[in-house]
């Protein structure tokens, strides 16, 4: 299950905001070198806001280690704010229906195959994430070698490659329905709904019923 966490919910599921946090820091701070801000261990920015929706997959000891965060583009967002010069002017969208994921991260820690399951569990539940709330886009920025092989189908450049945080990427646009891996939950026996919204899974974390 992918749990999603935001500000008003995040008592419900322990440690999860906090761990999602350190995350971040090992896979931006430490393994990329990238001077973002953080404390104790924990990376965050300006746009960790009570807006702010956190999808995560969490081992059985209930850290994160897959993760993506969804922006809603009627609040600030990274395009728009930290680079509007990756896309035309009306490319940057202002809607209920085109929201903006960042921090999209795997722990290289874990083993490939079970990389590959969580970033596949991870990406159907953006997908029905944003589906149940009316969404008919995502955009983001990374490089162009990563998204074309994490979205092989309906990828839209919004704008040329520039140097960013250390590397080259681009701005992109994307269906929500083509953001889920063709044949994701036949694969990894995934169920229909993957979304745990309600901290059932802390409950687990916690010993209170049986995994």
């Amino acid at each position: 299950m992918i749990d999603v966490v935001t500000l008003a919910t995040a008592h419900l599921f322990g440690d999860a905001l906090a761990s999602q946090a350190r995350l971040r820091h090992r896979m931006f701070v430490e393994c990329r070198d990238i001077d973002h801000s953080s404390f104790d261990g924990m990376e965050y920015d300006q746009f960790d806001t009570p807006s702010a929706v956190y999808l995560l997959w969490r081992d059985d000891k209930g850290e994160a280690r897959c993760m993506t965060r969804l922006l809603r583009t009627t609040q600030p967002y990274m395009v728009r704010n930290f680079w509007p010069h990756l896309a035309h002017a009306d490319d940057l969208p202002n809607s209920p229906e085109i929201w903006e994921g960042t921090r999209l991260c795997a722990d290289i820690a874990l083993d490939r195959r079970m990389r590959q399951r969580a970033l596949a569990e991870l990406l159907c539940a953006v997908t029905e994430y944003l589906e149940a709330r009316g969404a008919r886009k995502l955009i983001g920025v990374t490089s162009i070698a990563q998204a074309t092989r994490l979205f092989p189908r309906n990828l839209e450049w919004l704008g040329e490659e520039a140097p960013i945080e250390g590397r080259m990427e681009a701005a992109f646009r994307l269906p929500v329905g083509s953001i889920m891996p063709e044949n994701a939950r036949e694969r990894y026996g995934l169920p229909q709904s993957v979304l745990c919204m309600d901290g059932r899974t802390q409950d687990r974390i916690d010993g209170k019923w049986a995994a």
